[in-house]
């Protein structure tokens, strides 16, 4: 998949699950190739854990492909990030936290991932922010009334930026 069909693909998952509820939101996980987080969302174990975590509030985007080179890994982040408005605030290795809403990605929260963490540290870690974005997600209500980052101005960040 190239890069214009994963940026075409990621916002038609993210309208329809808006639209038929099946995720309150939506989590990015940036991160390069090898290293503990590329073990937690490529092993079973990983995949399994994030899953069940996210279950009907979240889907969970990240790049997963071994074709990919680590130069490959940090542009696509470098374009993401820049895209969601985060960049003098966050890099990979890190998890993004978003809500669409008609339009507009709204609610954006972020943390960095300790890739010096051993495996089953670093995967707490991950479970505890998803634990609380979603908590807060589901004590919110209806955010049709929200205001945020236009979809259209992110397709306008993405242009141009990357290819794989």
């Amino acid at each position: 998949m190239n890069f214009g069909d994963f940026h075409k693909y990621f916002l038609q998952v993210c309208q329809k699950h808006q639209r038929e509820g099946k995720a309150k939101g939506f989590a990015f996980i940036f991160y390069a190739g090898g290293g503990v987080v590329d073990a937690i969302v490529n092993e079973q174990d990983g995949y399994e854990e994030l899953n069940t975590l996210s279950g009907k509030d979240a889907t969970v985007f990240y790049l997963s492909n071994p074709r990919v080179s680590g130069d490959q890994f940090n542009e696509f982040n470098r374009v993401f990030i820049h895209a969601l408005g985060i960049e003098n605030e966050i890099e990979a290795p890190c998890m993004v936290f978003f809500q669409v809403t008609g339009e507009s990605i709204t609610d954006i929260d972020y943390e960095s991932i300790d890739e010096s963490l051993p495996y089953h540290l670093a995967l707490d870690q991950i479970r505890r922010k998803f634990t609380e974005v979603i908590s807060y997600w589901r004590s919110q209500g209806d955010f049709s009334g929200l205001k945020g980052f236009p979809l259209l101005g992110f397709i306008a960040n993405l242009r141009g930026g990357f290819s794989i």
